[in-house]
């Protein structure tokens, strides 16, 4: 064995395996073999004892000596556990070696870093060491598996043909020395159980696809260790950590199924965590490659007129069949063609001889199905349809059987039958209810009714129609009923005050009435009123009274009765009250001015205050009277003198306390906008809205529609509704601000129920939206065309197919007044009217009523809301009706309302949308609930 000498006079081995040779550092001997002063200057003597140098010369023997047996010398380390906590301690015991003196064993880590060597007696070399050796170091603290080294140097031991392990390498500095390194076994470090779960950070998909494949727009998830796994199902159940499916990256994509799809995304880590899921939606549309099929289409065989019945044409589609069309080219026709109806024509317009006609069917996605074809040979007849010269109706009715006037036809060959409809649409000569003779009579409903008179002749020629209106009102057989009539329980007074007397009727309560009698008075009697008594003439002692109303028609309600017991008083108070004080500010700027004060005293007790602008006393019984002092008054711009009174129980009325106050108030600057059909108009919609706005700096104090008040919003917003009358109508709005300035708006609307129909599809009326244009699109029951202006504007022409119309219409910000104008071959005109509400903000909130899409009158006592809402963010909608508020739920931007009305009248229907941006949108809708209103609804 070689000695290595550091300066501190230390041994030190020190290896590596760079270059498969030791390294020995800091060397300081010269020769490569050992001398006998080894023993004293380095120690030696620790194994032999003098004079014992010879035999130690060259250091040989460190293995064993000749006697030994052993064959050979492999190293061997193993930990003392399998599995550590980071930075645990970590025991490695080094068999294997046959060794009695010193040994150099060393402890590495997976990199050969130095973790540990042995220290012993002398130069630190191990000495006395035996095989086991123990060595100990801190285990790493990044969680993983590690496998470590173990190494050893010395001599070879002098048995004759020892061998050396594997890894025995030689010393090539010093002979039959040397080193062997091998591995541990291995070893895993686990950091503390994991029970945080990860985080999916982003998931989303795109709105709508037309593959069942679907991209994933993006897909992110972050872990206190390490997302390990990614997982998107269709279930919002947590799959488990162990289930399959989990892949180590995010999926790019999702497999759906036509139609709504749902996905969940999760993230789980090595510990087993599963994240909370975060859920996307797409909507799969499929294109649709299968042409529709034309499974019948028949004709009569053959026709007298050039007109030919489809005795059957029916279609059947893998979707649906949106276009029908019959032409004489057995050509295929494009899906974009003009032609194409919605539904299977009824009719096809022949020549005179043989016609072959092919029927054809398409879908949304333009597939255009195969042909079929049918053949009719048309042979005309008569072609002159008669005339119905006369038809006649009185203009009013009490019945609603009405006897026919006059109805009188001609024909170029002979009228053969007369037919009466409440509809304009001719019927045909085979329908029924046709007569040989004129009808006499007609079967109308209550209110206004149109009827059509037809003639027809023998070869099924049917007549234009005329027409005529007769107006029915049938007698009133409803009583009122007196809903409610109390007295006080006593009275001082013989003059005692009715608590309550309120009654209702079908029609309108005309008359009240107060006796003492509970025998029915009759409606010609003395003493009725138009308004309910305020007060009844009473005897001291106890008195039944018995409350009775009637109507116009003369019925009379069952009686409501009340008692009351008058004790008069033995001595009459007869002291006035006395108004102690009476104070206004100076001025003021508003016509609304608050009491400063107003105090007064009486020797038994005030009971009424009142303010008036006249110097005269009021009587005690006066209107106005108010249990507690008054804390304002409402006064008119300039000087104003107020009078102050007080009264006490036996009607005792105090002088007068006077106080002035001068208003001064700002410039009023009244603004009224009206949106309704203009004036002129025509318009075949029985019930018209009338919406706008009332702005003023002074206040709004009221606006009418022919003198009935409406509902002013916050904004100077208002909508009313009203059922227009057959022939002209006069609407009047009036506007009056706080300061009495007025603005009117008068305008004439004719309603022909005879003018063409003309419905509107969208925009509903009353709407709002985000987007400064929209496309306007309805129906219209005859041939006409369609105009459309937007405030006022220009006209601009409707693309009109059959009997739908649509056009794009441009909107200004704020208020949007739409009129539809239809003009038929006849040059019958009829408008309707849109207003839209164009918000030209940053939110996307959007509002829109679609049934009832505009104000109607119904004789239904309820009606279900629909309606429509868009916006980026989560919307809540909230209905508001006569004191109610509903708040339906809003599923995929629609919702529905039920709403019911109780008692005839105008029900004003407030939809307020907000969105979670606070982002709001109103839309009032007016329905005039009338039973017996025999008009469709409009």
């Amino acid at each position: 064995m070689k000695n290595v000498r550091k300066a501190s006079g230390h041994f030190l081995f020190a290896m590596a395996l760079g270059a498969s040779a030791l390294v020995v550092s800091q060397l300081q001997e010269t020769e490569a073999v050992a001398q006998s002063s080894y023993f004293t200057s380095y120690g030696c003597d620790g194994c032999h004892t003098a004079p014992a140098v010879a035999t130690c010369n060259g250091c040989h023997a460190h293995g064993t000596h000749a006697s030994s047996t052993k064959t050979g010398i492999n190293v061997k380390g193993a930990t003392d556990a399998t599995s550590y906590a980071p930075g645990a301690t970590v025991t490695v015991t080094i068999t294997g070696g046959y060794r009695t003196g010193w040994i150099g064993a060393i402890l590495y880590d997976q990199n050969m870093v130095v973790l540990a060597r042995p220290t012993g007696n002398a130069s630190d070399m191990g000495w006395d060491a035996t095989y086991p050796v123990t060595l100990t170091a801190k285990a790493p603290t990044t969680p993983g598996t590690y496998t470590w080294k173990v190494g050893w140097y010395g001599n070879q031991y002098d048995a004759s043909g020892a061998t050396f392990g594997t890894g025995w390498t030689p010393d090539p500095n010093n002979a039959e020395h040397g080193y062997e390194v091998v591995s541990t076994n291995s070893f895993t470090v686990v950091a503390a159980a994991d029970t945080t779960a990860p985080v999916v950070g982003t998931f989303t998909l795109p709105a709508t696809a037309t593959s069942l494949t679907v991209p994933v727009s993006s897909f992110t998830a972050t872990d206190n260790v390490a997302v390990t796994g990614y997982l998107i199902t269709t279930s919002a159940t947590a799959p488990a950590a162990s289930a399959t499916g989990w892949t180590a990256t995010a999926p790019t994509s999702v497999t759906a199924v036509a139609g709504s799809n749902i996905f969940y995304a999760w993230a789980k880590d090595a510990a087993g965590n599963v994240s909370p899921a975060k859920s996307a939606t797409v909507t799969v549309t499929l294109p649709d490659t299968t042409a529709p099929v034309v499974s019948a289409f028949t004709l009569p065989a053959t026709s007298t007129s050039l007109t030919v019945p489809v005795s059957s044409f029916t279609a059947t589609d893998n979707v649906a069949v949106t276009g029908y069309l019959i032409n004489k080219v057995a050509t295929a026709p494009a899906a974009s063609a003009t032609g194409w109806t919605a539904t299977a024509p009824t009719s096809v317009t022949a020549v005179a001889g043989s016609n072959t006609f092919y029927a054809w069917a398409k879908d949304a996605a333009g597939n255009v199905s195969p042909a079929k074809s049918a053949t009719v040979t048309v042979t005309l007849p008569d072609t002159t349809a008669p005339v119905v010269s006369a038809f006649t109706l009185p203009a009013t009715s009490t019945s609603l059987t009405v006897p026919v006037s006059s109805l009188t036809a001609t024909d170029n060959v002979a009228v053969t039958g007369y037919l009466i409809t409440t509809s304009s649409t001719a019927p045909a000569a085979s329908a029924t209810g046709w007569t040989a003779t004129a009808p006499t009579s007609v079967t109308a409903v209550a209110g206004s009714n149109t009827f059509y008179a037809w003639a027809k002749d023998a070869a099924g020629n049917v007549s234009l129609a005329k027409s005529a209106t007769v107006t029915v009102t049938l007698p009133d057989t409803t009583v009122p009923v007196v809903s409610a009539f109390t007295l006080p329980a006593t009275s001082t007074s013989l003059t005692v005050p009715v608590s309550s007397l309120t009654a209702t009727d079908n029609v309108g309560v005309t008359g009240y009435l107060i006796t003492t009698s509970s025998t029915a008075p009759a409606a010609s009697v003395i003493g009725w009123t138009a308004t309910a008594p305020t007060s009844v003439t009473a005897v001291a002692g106890s008195n039944t009274f018995y409350a009775w109303a009637k109507d116009a028609a003369g019925n009379i309600s069952a009686a409501k009765s009340a008692s009351v017991s008058v004790t008069l008083p033995p001595v009459a108070d007869t002291t006035a009250p006395v108004v102690s004080a009476f104070t206004l500010p100076a001025t003021s700027t508003s016509l609304t001015v608050p009491v400063s004060s107003l105090t007064a005293t009486d020797n038994v007790a005030v009971t009424g205050y009142l303010i008036t602008t006249s110097a005269t006393a009021p009587a005690a019984s006066s209107t106005g009277w108010t249990a507690t002092a008054p804390t304002s008054v409402t006064a008119v711009a300039g000087s104003n003198t107020f009078y102050a009174w007080a009264k006490d129980a036996a009607g005792n009325v105090s002088a007068a306390k006077s106080a002035t106050v001068t208003i001064t108030v700002a410039q009023a600057s009244l603004n009224l906008t009206v949106s309704a059909l203009a004036d002129g108009t025509y318009t075949n919609n029985g019930t018209l809205n009338i919406s706008g706005s009332a702005i003023d700096t002074a206040g709004i104090q009221s606006v009418t529609v022919n003198g009935q008040p409406v509902t002013v919003n916050a904004d100077g917003s208002f909508s009313y509704a009203m059922t227009l009358q057959a022939g002209a109508n006069t609407v009047t709005v009036i506007a009056t601000d706080n300061a009495g300035t007025q603005k009117t708006d008068t305008r004439t609307i004719t309603f022909d129920p005879a003018a063409p129909v003309l419905t509107v599809s969208a925009p509903a009326d009353n709407s709002t939206t985000s987007q400064s244009f929209i496309t306007l699109n309805g129906t219209i029951n005859e041939t006409s065309t369609v105009s459309v202006s937007v405030n006022g504007g220009a006209l601009q022409s409707a693309s009109v197919s059959g009997t739908t119309y649509s056009t794009t219409v441009y909107l200004v910000a704020g208020v949007n007044t739409i009129t539809i104008n239809a003009t038929d071959l006849a040059g019958n005109t009829t408008t309707v009217k849109r207003t839209v509400t164009y918000t030209a903000t940053t939110s996307n909130l959007s509002l829109a009523v679609t049934y009832p899409s505009q104000d109607i009158t119904t004789k239904y006592p309820s009606l279900v809301l629909k309606g429509k809402v868009v916006d980026n963010d989560h919307v809540t909608v909230k209905v508001t009706m006569n004191g109610k508020t509903y708040t339906p739920v809003v599923d995929d931007g629609a919702f529905t309302q039920r709403l019911t009305f109780t008692t005839p009248k105008l029900y004003a229907i407030t939809v307020t949308a907000v969105d979670d941006a606070g982002n709001t949108n109103t839309v009032v809708r007016n329905v005039i609930y009338r039973p017996g209103y025999n008009r469709k609804d409009d």
